[in-house]
């Protein structure tokens, strides 16, 4: 191919085109996220339906304009009427909690959107008067919509900068996103400025649209939008030198003064028949044998999958609960785990030693690079580079081809262990799951109660201090780290041996914010309330999944509820039904 000026510069504009619409997209996120300091997962589904507004108002008046000028209002009071009923709650909550609520909007938004316009793809066309060409000077056509994309891209941001550099609503949306209290102390309101941001935003995202207007809308699970963050370096120090147990932060002191001793983060133990462990475990042994008088093969692969997922949630809730490190991508180290064991299956590798020592070295491997990056970051980079690690790891499985791709894939048999310990039946393998789960709790409490899981602990309740005595907070972090990642891969090689499917929609960002939920459901601050979550967040998802096909939708308002009302996990839903009770 010869490259010619004409080639370059259709080239040139088209990178610019692409460039402008994703500009359009983001440019409302920059204003929620950039300046408020909010994570909105959700901002792509106000983009998906001002999508949806803009293309059934076009048919439905028969102008393309008419459409578009209808569908900016419409998309303005959506985004405004959710701010007012959810979003103003959490401006002042840590990340996790604005990570947790606004999955559940995307779970509601998806399953909303597919009642009211259906699963089918709405058609809209390119207008007339943008469906024609211009001349370049090189002798070239090129497409009228797409020069108007570049220059409405142009506009807009000349216009944001005009905005939030040089007004007074811009001095007050700045100085509001750091001081609110002061804002609101020369006399504005603070919240009414607030959900005007978060629905201009939403406006901006309806501009995007006009960028693929001759394609057509179909409903999918919206994807947030990566921004660029700044990265900052990690602190460095010397090995710890002194005891940690006197350096402890003031909640992990007596009242004497005296430093505690490591607890069971369970409950007081008096034996080990009051460990909580102790009687789950009892349960579980038994669990098999009480669903015969049942459906046994489903409540026992049911039981199964409730105590994988319980194990990436326990792997998890080591760097969550315990570290302070909210991770976005948890689910990434699973799907290493199963693709570990699929692809060695397919290549006709059934050794189940060599399935599971593989999948714990990549995976320990994967976490140990992906944390020594992102640790070098904190709270809201952190989140978006562990997300955007997951995400790749993600569009690497989808690429290939030669194993489904997006579909993924499936094999026979499951992991050989020899005649010693045969995987062939579900309760064979339900047990092998249980005796990992038994080896998961049982590492993360030795862990926790540990010299090492002391000093994580105080990592997080005060780095500083931590740091001011020696304590190396970047190493202890990425071992944390590492560790749940290597746990995370053994529950990702159960969950193929389960399944006998591999799928890189194992690794999507959704399936880690599913953790964060099992994890805030079952209770951060104990080693196997994350597993009670999980058993919740399953038999919720079930249950609703008996009663219709959109239990999405009831799903995610369900979620919505429990992260605004019951921050500690299902153990506050108690307290807000005795409250209610109480009022009534």
């Amino acid at each position: 191919m010869v490259i010619t000026p004409a080639l370059v510069l259709i080239q040139l504009l088209n990178g610019l085109q692409f460039g402008v619409t994703l500009f359009l997209f983001t440019a409302g996120l920059t204003l929620v996220l950039g300046i408020m300091n909010f994570m909105n997962l959700a901002h792509a589904s106000l983009y998906m339906i001002g999508a949806y507004y803009s293309v059934a108002l076009t048919n439905w008046t028969g102008s393309f304009v008419l459409g578009v000028l209808l569908a900016l209002p419409a998309a303005f009071l959506t985004a405004a009427l959710v701010e007012y009923i959810v979003l103003r709650k959490f401006y002042q909550r840590h990340h996790l909690d604005q990570v947790l609520v606004t999955f559940g909007l995307i779970m509601f938004f998806n399953e909303a959107v597919r009642i009211v316009w259906g699963t089918a793809g709405l058609y809209v066309t390119v207008p007339p008067f943008l469906s024609g060409n211009i001349t370049l000077d090189v002798g070239m056509l090129y497409p009228v919509y797409r020069l108007v994309i570049i220059a409405a891209g142009i506009v807009v941001a000349l216009g944001l900068y005009f905005v939030i550099r040089h007004t007074r609503v811009g001095m007050f949306i700045r100085a509001g996103a750091d001081k609110p209290e002061m804002v609101e102390a020369v006399g504005v309101d603070i919240r009414l400025l607030f959900r005007g941001v978060v629905a201009v935003g939403a406006a901006l995202l309806h501009r995007g649209l006009v960028g693929r207007c001759a394609r057509f809308r179909r409903p999918h699970v919206s994807a947030p939008v990566l921004c660029r963050l700044p990265v900052a370096p990690g602190c460095r120090c010397a090995r710890p030198r002194h005891r940690l147990h006197a350096h402890l932060p003031a909640h992990d002191r007596d009242p004497a003064g005296q430093a505690r001793r490591p607890v069971r983060l369970e409950g007081t133990i008096m034996s080990r028949l009051r460990d909580p462990l102790v009687w789950l475990v009892l349960v579980l042994l038994i669990l098999p044998a009480m669903a015969q008088t049942l459906d046994g093969g489903f409540y026992v692969t049911f039981v199964t999958r409730i105590m994988i997922l319980g194990m990436a949630a326990v792997s998890l809730n080591l760097v969550l609960g315990f570290g302070g490190m909210t991770s976005l991508g948890h689910a990434a180290f699973m799907g290493i785990g199963a693709f570990t064991v699929g692809l060695m299956m397919e290549s006709g590798v059934h050794n189940g030693y060599l399935h599971f020592a593989a999948a714990i070295a990549l995976g320990s491997l994967a976490s140990l690079v992906i944390g020594a990056i992102c640790l070098r970051t904190s709270g809201l980079s952190f989140i978006m580079l562990t997300l955007a690690s997951a995400q790749l790891l993600y569009f690497v499985g989808s690429g290939l081809k030669q194993y489904g791709g997006d579909d993924g894939f499936s094999f026979k048999g499951r992991s050989d262990f020899g005649a010693l310990l045969p995987l062939d039946s579900a309760t064979a393998l339900y047990f092998f799951v249980l005796a990992w789960l038994v080896l998961t709790a049982w590492i993360v409490r030795r862990v926790v109660n540990s010299r090492f899981g002391i000093a994580l602990r105080g990592i997080k309740s005060n780095e500083a201090r931590a740091i001011s005595i020696g304590v190396h907070a970047y190493r202890y972090r990425l071992a944390a780290f590492v560790l749940a990642g290597a746990l995370a891969s053994v529950s990702g090689a159960l969950l193929a041996n389960l399944s006998q499917f591999v799928s890189p929609a194992y690794m999507h960002w959704s399936r880690s914010a599913e953790l964060l939920l099992m994890v805030m459901l079952g209770g951060m601050s104990t080693v196997i309330g994350p597993l009670v979550g999980a058993a919740a967040f399953l038999l919720l998802e079930e249950g609703l999944g008996t009663l219709t096909k959109h239990w999405q939708a009831i799903m995610g308002l369900v979620l919505v509820v429990i992260v605004m009302y019951a921050r500690n996990g299902l153990g506050d839903l108690g307290r807000v039904f005795r409250r209610l009770k109480g009022a009534t």
